[in-house]
């Protein structure tokens, strides 16, 4: 999964969960070393971030005793049936919305999790609709796409899905002459015109770049009210 549809995700929920703490509970590895990296260097100056490795119970009860953190991203197949565990059995755990990160496990693999969702980079507009009603308990009806000419085919095909799951979408294209406008007036567009009550932003080099991020989708997230995926 690209980085930077990861940070949109973790900072939507972070935002929307009001956190001041975001533990990343994962495997050694330098796949799962990167995904901290990443988070780490887009999340940090807003959000603290507790990384650990370990499948210690105790060890990871009491880090999150001592970081008491508002969400939990736990990358690993072994991890995350060791964080259902641990919810199992502490269930005032429950509590902490979840980010599953892991292509191998599937919104099907939940089970008797709860407040929790799965992030793979092979997402149905289904699943999304699934992540946001588990994480904030409200079925989104109107979303809202953004989408370049790159991804305009995923946009179609989200829209066509939408008609299926009677949902309504609207999409608004960026346009790559003049990003960094044409993402500030789509979304001013979808939230102040369409109502939507979720967006959904398609991961491409021109809707979320190094450079964008930064100058553009930070500061419109801080005054956004809804999930942005």
């Amino acid at each position: 999964m690209h980085k930077f549809f990861l940070f949109i995700s973790i900072l939507a929920c972070s935002l929307f969960s009001q956190s001041n703490s975001v533990l990343y509970l994962h495997p050694n590895g330098p796949r799962y070393k990167k995904t901290e990296m990443g988070i780490k260097s887009e999340l940090s100056k807003s959000v603290k971030i507790v990384s650990l490795v370990s499948k210690n119970e105790s060890e990871i009860k009491n880090s999150i005793d001592n970081s008491s953190p508002k969400i939990v991203i736990v990358s690993g197949v072994d991890m995350i049936k060791m964080w259902k565990k641990l919810q199992s059995k502490y269930p005032e755990l429950n509590q902490i919305s979840s980010i599953l990160l892991e292509s191998e496990f599937t919104e099907s693999d939940l089970g008797g999790f709860s407040n929790g969702c799965v992030i793979n980079s092979d997402i149905t507009l289904g699943q999304y609709i699934t992540s946001v009603n588990q994480l904030t308990g409200k079925k989104p009806k109107n979303i809202g796409i953004i989408y370049s000419s790159k991804s305009a085919k995923i946009a179609q095909a989200y829209q066509n899905e939408g008609i299926k799951l009677n949902v309504a979408v609207y999409d608004k294209q960026v346009i790559a002459s003049d990003p960094d406008a044409s993402i500030k007036s789509s979304v001013k567009n979808l939230t102040e015109i369409f109502n939507v009550d979720y967006i959904i932003v398609l991961d491409d080099p021109v809707t979320i770049n190094n450079q964008n991020v930064s100058t553009t989708w930070v500061s419109l997230l801080t005054g956004l009210s809804i999930p942005v995926a």
